[in-house]
């Protein structure tokens, strides 16, 4: 995910300085290779909305934290998922109506 993000956005945030993604692609096809239903979740996945009064960001990313630790992910690639997740979910925010809603869950891959 996060490499995908990398390759759809021309500047990149990173030690709270912008540089320019080596890997962006202007032409990127993300709109019509994301513009498919997702998969259901797993029956019994926690459902997490945020916005209007439900739990905040911050929450959210503790819940992340959390999640990546019981499932050993290591510190690296928890907070690329903290990161990826939050870009996300401000942008449903943002652009999408005021809420968004999450699910986490792990898989063998």
């Amino acid at each position: 995910m996060v490499e995908e993000a990398k390759r759809s956005h021309p500047y990149l945030l990173h030690n709270a300085a912008y540089r320019i993604s080596d890997t962006y692609v202007a032409d990127h096809p993300s709109l019509a290779r994301w513009d498919q239903p997702l998969a259901a979740a797993p029956a019994g996945t926690a459902v997490h909305i945020i916005g209007e009064g439900a739990p905040t960001l911050a929450d959210l990313r503790t819940v992340i934290r959390d999640h990546c630790a019981v499932n050993s992910f290591g510190t690296a690639h928890s907070g690329d998922l903290v990161v990826a997740v939050s870009e996300m979910v401000t942008n449903a925010l943002i652009h999408g109506g005021g809420t968004a809603t999450v699910r986490l869950w792990t898989d063998d891959r």
